[in-house]
């Protein structure tokens, strides 16, 4: 295994949620400010002059979202205060915020997800009912809310093909589709074989399709059309301890485990491409580039990591490369 010791900085950073906004640059919060910052290449440097923080509206600021298709981005209040918790939608281009929407009786906001190609915005508020709630943020008007106490969720994302579907998990997976007047309904989910597992994460794959992890170190593929598991499979253990984060890419499932191990998976096999290990803490949040060959890592201890995808394999090409050659040597 190797150690990862890829370009990191930060500044107060809180081990949140990091989102890459264009191919060269990033976004997450910064005590109460939004941080931007460049997301270079290997052969570039990147300059503190790049960098910008802009104060956020609100107090207590923890959680944050985006959508690059739109150029938005949304954060919320962690907890509720004097007022109800609120979430704020800032326009990237306009660097305003257009939108306030005021969570009533809410202690908190846990997470948020915008979609892609539309303007709803999906909030999930804090215990003890775990509400989901869904905006139509452009109109600044609560379309419907419905309960996810069932599963506890603390962990919402929308379909990317699909604008009417979303997921949820915090001890196990809910699919919600928003009906024509744009009431939430819990959908059919398959037999998970969940048993005694809690489902943590989870991350949209190809054509509807669902990677859940579990906090054992175990990843299942499920479909959100058919809420069954994708080809029969079960589940896989793929780490000895719990995962922290999932992100999927064209031909990998990058798992990213709580000791700080990372894991690129085949999409088709869940073989092991590569392995390395994360010296910058547990990474709990990661958002790739465009075309892949960049992700930004947020860790548990505050640190942000540019990692180029391309390097790294190309490096753990040469290390196989002489290992095969050195074994060869010692057979001959």
């Amino acid at each position: 295994m190797n150690s990862l010791d890829a370009k990191a900085n930060a500044v107060g950073y809180g081990g949140g949620e990091v989102a890459v906004l264009s191919d060269s640059r990033y976004v997450h919060l910064c005590g109460n400010a939004l941080r931007f910052a460049p997301c270079p290449t290997d052969d570039e440097l990147a300059s503190s002059n790049e960098e910008e923080l802009r104060w956020c509206e609100g107090a207590d600021v923890g959680v944050i979202t985006t959508c690059r298709e739109q150029g938005i981005i949304a954060y919320a209040e962690r907890h509720k205060s004097l007022e109800d918790p609120r979430i704020f939608v800032h326009h990237v281009k306009e660097n305003a915020v257009v939108a306030v929407l005021s969570c009533h009786g809410e202690l908190g906001i846990c997470a948020l997800a915008l979609c892609r190609h539309s303007h709803r915005l999906v909030a999930i508020g804090d215990i003890p009912d775990h509400n989901i709630m869904l905006w139509d943020w452009r109109k600044k008007c609560k379309l419907s809310s419905i309960s996810a106490k069932m599963s506890r969720a603390v962990n919402v994302s929308f379909d990317p093909a699909n604008t009417n579907v979303f997921a949820s998990t915090g001890t196990t997976l809910q699919l919600w589709e928003i009906e024509e007047n744009d009431e939430v309904v819990s959908c059919y989910v398959g037999d998970l074989h969940k048993e005694d597992r809690d489902i943590v994460h989870h991350c949209w794959g190809a054509e509807g399709t669902l990677f859940l992890a579990s906090d054992g170190g175990e990843i299942l593929h499920v479909s959100a059309r058919t809420g069954g598991r994708v080809g029969g499979r079960s589940w896989a253990r793929v780490a000895d301890c719990g995962i922290a984060s999932l992100a999927v890419t064209m031909k990998h499932l990058l798992v990213c485990c709580v000791d700080g191990q990372m894991i690129w998976l085949s999409n088709d096999s869940y073989e092991v491409a590569m392995s390395m290990k994360c010296s910058q803490g547990a990474i709990s949040s990661i958002s790739f580039t465009s075309d892949y060959h960049r992700l930004v890592a947020g860790t548990t201890q505050g640190k942000n990591l540019i990692i180029t995808t391309t390097t790294i394999f190309i490096i753990v090409f040469i290390i196989i490369l002489f290992s095969f050659f050195f074994a060869y040597s010692s057979f001959l």
